[in-house]
């Protein structure tokens, strides 16, 4: 999907940005003799739809204009594309360094906790920025 696709694409950049040798095929990354799959599953994939719905839903109840719902909407969209490249990145380098058994389980659950609640708080502050700007364009 193309998720998975841009959530393969742009770790393995910037991994290879970083000095490391990866190669992807797909949404399969290749670290030397490491494997790491970004799968459809994946806790930070599905936190994109829910981050996004949330957007919606906040932003109807915060935001009166339509098209100030919307600059929500496109913010919080590269929001949550980036913390989770930021995830699949950084659990990489963790599987790299210290082996795959300390980058996945309950570290890699920890880590997608960490970014929905990164995502959430940046909806919570765009939507306050844009009601600011909603109040002020008002007047």
């Amino acid at each position: 999907s193309p998720r998975s696709w841009v959530f393969g694409f742009c770790p393995a950049w910037l991994l290879q940005q970083a000095g490391y040798d990866v190669v992807r095929q797909g949404n399969i990354l290749f670290l030397g003799s490491l494997r790491i799959g970004v799968t459809e599953a994946c806790a930070g994939l599905s936190s994109l739809m829910t981050v996004l719905a949330m957007s919606l839903f906040y932003g109807s109840l915060k935001i009166r204009r339509w098209y100030f719902r919307l600059m929500i909407v496109m913010v919080t969209l590269p929001l949550v594309v980036a913390a989770n490249v930021l995830r699949v990145t950084t659990l990489s380098i963790v599987a790299l360094r210290w082996g795959p058994e300390s980058a996945f389980g309950e570290t890699h659950a920890v880590w997608g906790v960490l970014v929905f609640a990164i995502c959430v708080l940046g909806l919570l502050a765009v939507t306050g920025c844009v009601a600011r700007i909603e109040a002020e364009v008002s007047r």
